[in-house]
């Protein structure tokens, strides 16, 4: 199976100052906490400062994908069901009238 070879023997050449360095020695320059793709030497890695990062506070408010709630309500109720026989009934119980339609 294919991989990578570990570059234990590797010489490699620094993004900024164009010197030979090994390769195992390089490392991703970083800038406001993120990294720029550049692999550089040691000697030519700047530090991302403390004050010049952006901290950015995540409050979320909405959810990715919500469900809606499927109360009793919504899971007693039939949709587009008719019976066949659905014929209007007028009922009377006592004070209580019920008419279906």
């Amino acid at each position: 199976m294919p991989g990578f070879a570990s570059g234990r023997h590797a010489i490699a050449i620094c993004d900024v100052c164009g010197l030979q360095c090994a390769y195992r020695d390089l490392t991703n320059q970083i800038r406001e906490g993120k990294p720029t793709g550049m692999r550089v030497c040691p000697e030519c890695v700047d530090q991302d400062w403390r004050s010049n990062v952006r901290v950015v506070l995540a409050d979320p408010q909405a959810l990715w994908r919500p469900r809606p709630d499927t109360g009793a309500k919504a899971s007693r109720r039939i949709l587009h069901w008719r019976p066949v026989d659905s014929l209007p009934l007028d009922l009377t119980l006592g004070n209580f009238t019920v008419v279906t339609s």
